[in-house]
């Protein structure tokens, strides 16, 4: 689909009962998917499947007309139903979106038997908990007596029984956040998605809703897809990642695969792994990048024939030779490859250390920050990189911006794995 110049292409199946993040950075299409299937963007192409029955197939004349008047935003309260943030189908919802002789087919969003989780949560504000989830039940056909029921025991499920009298500004974040869970869910959807529903929670509170929603998704025999940017709450809530970088998946899997094996520079800086793209070799891979300084053999040094001078902060700054850079890593392996380690692999010196250590080279520190009990240390040079220290240890080495330092990895330490 193409909204405004921005193209969406993603493929996604979510089989009953799977949880699926989709994970990406702002702007990647994360939010533009989940409009798309609650109904509130239209397709240009492809479709759109529901437990078998179509919900979206451009074409449609009936369709387009719809979604032009339809300008809701999944981070805002539906135009059809204002404040809703749950949508329900009625018995023949999919038989109204029939299409054209072409096949084409619009079920508007009230329609889907599709529940929404709404980053801010858009409770009604006048209503208590349990009316605010037996607001969908009702429009669903329910009784007030019945729907309240329905509503009490899911209000039991989440934890909240006893908060069923209070209105939205009477519950903490994570109350509110479960009332909305339990409104979704109170309609039986036969979709479950959820637009950052730990984002605005505060990080104690984060940590307990986590584990609580994680239990509730776990026990929905639908399917689920939570849109988010932490890795932490896709990685505990989803059985699988689909990371989607400028309209489309760039790699998917369950979590061990996906943050062992990085295909981008995004997943990387998530796992908290540098990655490298280029060409293996046996044990050697010659990186891509023109970054200069290493030489062939995989040991990015400047050579005895080097040029040196000194900067005007006193640091010493070294001319360094043209050529590839080459990683050398334990596991042989041909052709095009990525090659990745973590930052606690990267030891750093002042000087050159002795010995000969597979892959080392001379650096110049960019930036210093802490990183939990570590410091964080980014390295420019022929090989840019992080490197975690201990604070003893950049206080016995200096570390500042501008400092020149000698890194090294040991090649059992780098990670190759066909790109």
């Amino acid at each position: 689909m193409d909204r405004g110049g921005f193209r969406l292409d993603l493929r996604l199946h979510v089989a009953p009962g799977e949880t699926v993040a989709l994970l990406g950075p702002n702007g990647a299409g994360k939010t533009t998917a989940l409009r798309a299937l609650a109904g509130l963007e239209a397709l240009s192409g492809g479709h759109i499947v529901l437990d078998g029955e179509t919900l979206d197939r451009p074409g449609s004349r009936v369709r387009r007309m719809r979604a032009a008047r339809g300008e809701s935003q999944i981070d805002g309260p539906p135009n059809n139903y204002p404040d809703i943030g749950v949508r329900q189908s009625s018995a023949s919802g999919f038989e109204q979106g029939a299409g054209d002789r072409r096949g084409s087919r619009w079920v508007p969003p009230e329609e889907r038997r599709i529940g929404v989780v709404f980053q801010d949560y858009l409770l009604f504000p006048h209503l208590t908990a349990i009316d605010n989830v037996a607001f969908g039940p009702r429009r669903r056909g329910l009784g007030r007596t019945e729907a309240r029921a329905l509503a009490a025991a899911w209000l039991d499920r989440v934890g909240l029984g006893a908060f069923g009298k209070r209105r939205p500004k009477q519950l903490s974040g994570g109350q509110a956040q479960r009332v909305a869970l339990a409104r979704a869910l109170a309609t039986d959807p036969a979709l479950l998605l959820l637009d950052e529903p730990l984002a605005a929670l505060d990080a104690r509170t984060r940590l307990d809703t986590r584990a609580e929603l994680h239990r509730h998704l776990t026990g929905h025999s639908g399917p689920a897809i939570v849109v988010t940017h932490d890795p932490v709450d896709a990685l505990m809530l989803a059985d699988r990642l689909v990371v989607i970088e400028d309209g489309r998946a760039v790699q998917e899997g369950d979590a061990e695969s996906v943050t062992a094996r990085p295909r981008t520079d995004y997943i990387a800086r998530l796992v908290g792994l540098n990655l490298y793209r280029g060409k293996a070799e046996g044990h050697q891979v010659v990186l891509d990048s023109s970054i200069r300084g290493a030489t062939p053999t995989g040991t990015a040094t400047y050579g005895d024939a080097s040029a040196s001078a000194t900067t005007a902060d006193g640091y010493e700054e070294t001319d360094v030779p043209e050529g590839p850079v080459v990683l050398v890593a334990s596991d042989p392996l041909e052709g095009p490859a990525f090659a990745a380690f973590p930052p606690s692999s990267v030891a750093l010196y002042p000087e050159r250390p002795d010995g000969s250590p597979r892959n080392t080279w001379q650096a110049m520190v960019s930036g210093v920050h802490r990183h939990g009990d570590n410091l964080r240390v980014q390295l420019d040079g022929p090989l840019k990189a992080a490197a975690d220290v201990t604070p003893a240890a950049a206080a016995q080495l200096r570390l500042e911006p501008g400092r020149r330092v000698w890194a090294t990895v040991k090649a059992s330490e780098i990670r190759v794995y066909p790109a």
